[in-house]
């Protein structure tokens, strides 16, 4: 609709030879009816042939219905979260899953856009840059810890999504900020008897 209401440029549509040729032909009707028929019967004519102009030319429907998530995909993804099947990955999303490997991939695909090895690499990188803010793990420990078997896959996959390698404990300790409470946080804090 808005298309139809932008100040900025009147609606236009570039026409093919076969839509030209229809379009032609329903004003030619139109034309012969304001010169023999009803002024009421010419009206409801024009009408429905705007009518069709707008509908055809003009709006667009989504053809599919969306469609809901299957409730095995919910759950399996649910289950994906807990760190030991993480960290064993695509093999334990595998068994878990209540379909075979290429149902699942292409499921997976459909209503999230990704492959099932994409997603859970996903999520080990979630969970490394947790570990990494919020523990002193040496970056094989994290790599380790996240279900990576491979450093290099880890550091490549690290930096593709991040722009920048995992830094080892020591330089992240270096560039790790102390934090002082404000007054107002010290205040909120309960007090223990």
């Amino acid at each position: 609709m808005s298309l139809l209401t932008s100040p900025e440029f009147p609606p236009s549509v570039r026409l093919d030879d076969a839509q030209l040729d229809r379009v032609v032909s329903l004003m030619n009707e139109a034309d012969e009816y304001l010169h023999n028929a009803n002024p009421l019967h010419t009206r409801y004519h024009v009408q429905c042939i705007l009518a069709m102009f707008f509908e055809e030319y003009f709006f667009t429907y989504d053809t599919e219905l969306p469609q809901k998530v299957p409730s095995w995909l919910t759950g399996l993804l649910a289950e994906m979260q807990k760190l030991e099947n993480m960290q064993e990955g695509y093999r334990r999303m595998c068994r878990l899953a209540p379909c075979s490997p290429n149902h699942l991939c292409r499921t997976l695909k459909h209503f999230y856009g990704v492959t099932p090895t994409e997603y859970i690499n996903e999520q080990r990188l979630n969970y490394s840059v947790y570990l990494l803010t919020q523990t002193d793990l040496d970056i094989l420990d994290i790599c380790d810890a996240c279900g990576f078997s491979n450093l290099s896959h880890f550091y490549h996959l690290f930096r593709r999504k991040f722009g920048c390698p995992p830094l080892p404990s020591s330089e992240r300790a270096e560039k790790r900020p102390v934090q002082i409470p404000d007054k107002a946080s010290v205040q909120a804090l309960p007090v223990c008897l």
